[in-house]
């Protein structure tokens, strides 16, 4: 289910951990400062892309951001990570430097 305060509350976290500011996470996920201030108010959810670019710069992956909680399944969390590399090797069309520029 969709939380979206705990979601919030887990990319703020997340962010503090990397002692990154607001507007520098911003920078980073290619998007304004306050759309990082409603995901972490827990207004508003953020969209696929920005999901993708989260899961890229904090390491959160989609379920992750989608339950508000953090794995602790490692195993689990390296499946994710696997399929989400294939799923952005096949939209990419097999070009390994794509990768590197999202």
């Amino acid at each position: 289910m969709v939380n979206l305060k705990r979601t919030g509350r887990l990319i703020a976290k997340r962010r503090k951990e990397m002692n990154l500011t607001l507007p520098q996470l911003a920078e980073l996920l290619h998007v304004s400062p306050k759309e990082v201030s409603v995901w972490e108010e827990g207004t508003l959810f953020p969209d696929f892309s920005s999901e993708r670019m989260i899961y890229k710069v904090m390491g959160l992956n989609p379920v992750e951001i989608l339950t508000g909680a953090e794995m602790n399944d490692e195993k689990l969390k390296n499946d994710i990570s696997a399929y989400l590399k294939k799923v952005d090797l096949d939209y990419s069309g097999g070009n390994e430097a794509y990768l590197n520029e999202t």
